[in-house]
């Protein structure tokens, strides 16, 4: 048994110094699930095949172009940030994937790519990599998609205060040249939405960046920057 353990960790390591996108073959188990990812090359592409099985039985595959540059291909936390699931996403342009396996052996996909992972109240934040979509926000517990914002704001972080969600987002989408980008800061430094946990509703607020600081941050997974 040392020797599986030992490649384990070995790979969880290093899925967390490459980007957490995966570059090499990962076997692991959760529950009656098997999660591996296999490689193969197609036209100079490094493609990554992904098998889910339970109880030896295939539940679902997906394939993916892997590159560490572009952020592309499966991406598994070195550590989960929930007890009674295993989630972890497929990083591609307009097809992002995140995919939850339940300690009771049910599963789900859901659009996805980077997340931001909320404990406390169960929720997932995903900046959802498709046409349209941004932020998703996901309930896990109730497995149900409580928001869907559909706009090219770019969320930078999500923090937790006093019972409600904030995030950060770049002002148009992040593509403000330098010289309007330096007046909009001036003007207004932090753009924050809230997302209300009682009425799952998203709005902007007034927070300030000294409270924003003083919010507790979440964790973001499966991201390159």
């Amino acid at each position: 048994m040392r020797a599986p353990i030992l490649f384990l960790l070995f790979i969880l390591s290093y899925v967390a110094a490459s980007s957490q996108i995966c570059e090499g073959i990962i076997i692991q188990s959760y529950f009656d699930f098997t999660v591996s990812v296999q490689k193969n090359s197609s036209n100079n592409k490094e493609l990554s095949i992904l098998f889910v099985s339970k109880n030896q039985e295939t539940v679902f595959t997906d394939t993916v172009v892997t590159n560490s540059k572009d952020c592309t291909g499966f991406s598994f936390p070195a550590q989960q940030p929930f007890k009674d699931y295993f989630v972890f996403s497929k990083r591609e342009r307009k097809n992002g994937k995140t995919y939850i396996l339940y300690k009771n052996g049910d599963w789900k996909i859901i659009p996805g790519g980077s997340f931001w992972a909320a404990p406390q109240h169960q929720l997932l934040f995903v900046l959802a990599e498709r046409d349209y979509t941004n932020l998703l926000v996901y309930d896990l517990k109730n497995r149900k998609t409580l928001l869907e914002k559909f706009n090219c704001d770019e969320f930078t972080g999500w923090y937790y205060r006093a019972g409600n969600y904030y995030g950060r987002v770049e002002m148009e989408c992040g593509l403000e040249p330098e010289h309007e980008r330096e007046i909009s800061e001036w003007l207004r430094p932090v753009e924050v939405e809230q997302f209300e946990t009682k009425t799952y509703t998203l709005y902007e607020t007034h927070l300030g960046e000294k409270e924003l600081e003083r919010a507790k941050p979440l964790v973001r997974y499966a991201s390159c920057r």
